[in-house]
C-alpha cells in the first residue's frame, strides 16, 4: 500500500523545519511528501529545498502555484502525489511520531508483532469491518501564552466529547483514498476555510465509509496574538458563510449578541456581562487554572462572537454576489 503525505505551504519558514523534521520520524514513513507552495514571500521555499537535500529516507516534491488558496493547493498535491492512499496535515503543525502509522492502519496494515500500545482499550487494534475509505485523525492545540490556552479550548472539542460515528476530520488530520477525493469532484477550489467540512460532507452523501483514530495525532499551535485569534475565527465564519453552512454555535452566539444590545440600550451591561460572559470566563479560568484568564476572556469572547457573526455575513455576501 503506498500512501503519499500532501500539504499546503504559504509563508511558513518559522515552523516548517520542526513541520517536515516531524514527517521525517514518523515510525511508518510516508512513500512520498508532496508539498504545494501558494506562493510564499519569505524564506519557506529555499528551507524546504535545503531540507530536501538533508532528509534522505524520503522523497520530497515541491510545487509551486502562487495564488492558490488552501483547496487548490491540496488539489495539486493530490493529483501529483502517486499514492492510493493520502494522509494531510497544515504546515505549521507538528505530527506526533506513529500519526501515519495510527491514520493508515484502517486500510488494512499492521503494527509490528512486538507493539503491544493501546491493545484492548475501547479503539482496540484491529482492521476495520468493511471498506473504510476515509480515516479521521485527532488534534491537540498547543501553545504557552494564556491567548493560546485559551484558543486552545475555544477551536478544539476534548476527546471524550467526540462521537467517533459522527466525527467530521480536519484536513490537519486525515487520510483518504485518492480514488473517493476523485468520486466527489476533490477539494472546492472556491473555498479557502471550511473547505475540508464540505468536502466531508461530500464524502457523506457520497455513502463513503469513515472510521476515527484518536490515536493519529496532530498538535496543532494556537495563534499567539489577541488580534491573530479575532482573525482566526472571522475568517472561519468567513468560509462558513461561502459554504453556507453556519457553525454549530451560530445563532445561539447571535442570540447573545443581540441580548448584549438590547440590554445595553437599557443601561444593564454590567449584568449582562456578569452574567454570559463573567459565566463563561469564570468557567475558562478555573479549567485552566489562570486567574487572568477570566479578565482576558471578558474582551476576548464577545469580540470573538462579533467576528464569527460578521465573519459568516461577510462570507454569505462573497458567495451571493
Amino acid at each position: 500500500m503506498k500512501v503519499s503525505f500532501i500539504t499546503t505551504v504559504l509563508n511558513e519558514e518559522k515552523t516548517i523545519g520542526t513541520f517536515l523534521e516531524s514527517v521525517a520520524k514518523q515510525t511508518r514513513l510516508p512513500d512520498e511528501v508532496v508539498i504545494c507552495d501558494g506562493g510564499s514571500k519569505d524564506k519557506t521555499k529555499i528551507k524546504i529545498i535545503n531540507i530536501i537535500k538533508v532528509i534522505k529516507n524520503i522523497k520530497i516534491t515541491l510545487i509551486e502555484k502562487e495564488g492558490v488558496n488552501r483547496s487548490k493547493g491540496r488539489n495539486e498535491a493530490i493529483k501529483k502525489a502517486k499514492g492510493e492512499i493520502i494522509v494531510a496535515s497544515d504546515g505549521g503543525c507538528v505530527l506526533d511520531k506513529h500519526w501515519v502509522e495510527e491514520i493508515v492502519r484502517p486500510f488494512g496494515e499492521k503494527r509490528d508483532k512486538g507493539d503491544k500500545r493501546d491493545k484492548g482499550d475501547f479503539f482496540e487494534d484491529k482492521r476495520e469491518k468493511g471498506n473504510i475509505e476515509v480515516v479521521g485523525g485527532f488534534y491537540l492545540p498547543t501553545g504557552e501564552t494564556t491567548i493560546q490556552k485559551i484558543l486552545g479550548q475555544l477551536t478544539s472539542v476534548p476527546l471524550e466529547k467526540i462521537d467517533p460515528n459522527n466525527f467530521l476530520p480536519s484536513s490537519r488530520s486525515i487520510a483518504f483514498k485518492k480514488s473517493s477525493w476523485e468520486k466527489v469532484g476533490r477539494y472546492p477550489q472556491d473555498l479557502n476555510y471550511c473547505e475540508d467540512l464540505i468536502f466531508d460532507l461530500r464524502l457523506k452523501k457520497a455513502g463513503i465509509r469513515f472510521t476515527f483514530r484518536p490515536k493519529a495525532i496532530v498538535f496543532w499551535p494556537q495563534k499567539k496574538t489577541f488580534f491573530g485569534g479575532i482573525k482566526q475565527f472571522f475568517n472561519y465564519a468567513k468560509g462558513d458563510g461561502m459554504a453556507g453552512k453556519e457553525g454549530p454555535h451560530f445563532w445561539k452566539l447571535v442570540g447573545e449578541l443581540g441580548v448584549l444590545g438590547g440590554l445595553g440600550v437599557l443601561g444593564v451591561v454590567g449584568l449582562v456581562l456578569l452574567g454570559i460572559l463573567g459565566y463563561k470566563s469564570l468557567k475558562l479560568a478555573i479549567k485552566l487554572k489562570n486567574s487572568l484568564v477570566f479578565f482576558v476572556c471578558l474582551f476576548l469572547l464577545p469580540l470573538l462572537n462579533l467576528s464569527v457573526v460578521l465573519g459568516f455575513i461577510y462570507g454569505n455576501i462573497k458567495r451571493k454576489f
